[in-house]
């Protein structure tokens, strides 16, 4: 059991996560989902409404979307998802004449079922994350940290 302490208010809860981006949100929706019992707490450094100007985007690994999938969210996202089907990773310039390859993601002449990523707006991504999580019951502390913490 954490204790937070808000604007000197004492609340004990059961598990506290510090952090509101991708991973904590889909931390505290899976564990919350998986023992509904538990009171589940998430604080965020960053105020509520710095998601409307983040134009950011995520790489979501297949595992991580199918995890979505398993959370419920992962059909809401993908008509907003770009799957990446191949990646090159090259120590060179464009311009430069030999450019050796170091590592490679996906395959163009044996192409899978499945993307080995998406890229997924940050708006969308975050923002069904939160969704599910108010609608879960879990609550969202926006624009403090985490500077201590008790077990018990």
């Amino acid at each position: 059991m954490a204790k937070v302490d808000k604007d000197t208010a004492d609340t004990r809860v059961d598990c506290l996560i510090a952090g509101g981006g991708y991973v904590g949100l889909s931390v505290a929706v899976a564990i919350k989902q998986a023992a509904p019992h538990l009171n589940v707490a998430l604080v965020d450094a960053a105020p509520e409404d710095a998601l409307s100007t983040d134009e950011r985007a995520s790489a979501i690994a297949a595992a991580a979307s199918r995890m979505l999938d398993q959370l419920g969210l992962w059909q809401g996202m993908i008509k907003d998802a770009q799957p990446i089907n191949e990646m090159i990773v090259t120590d060179s310039r464009t311009s430069d004449p030999v450019r050796p390859v170091f590592l490679t993601f996906g395959d163009v002449e044996e192409p899978s079922n499945e993307p080995f990523a998406h890229m997924v707006p940050n708006k969308v991504l975050v923002g069904a994350l939160r969704k599910k999580a108010k609608a879960l019951g879990i609550s969202l502390t926006h624009g403090d940290t985490v500077a201590d913490f008790e077990t018990g």
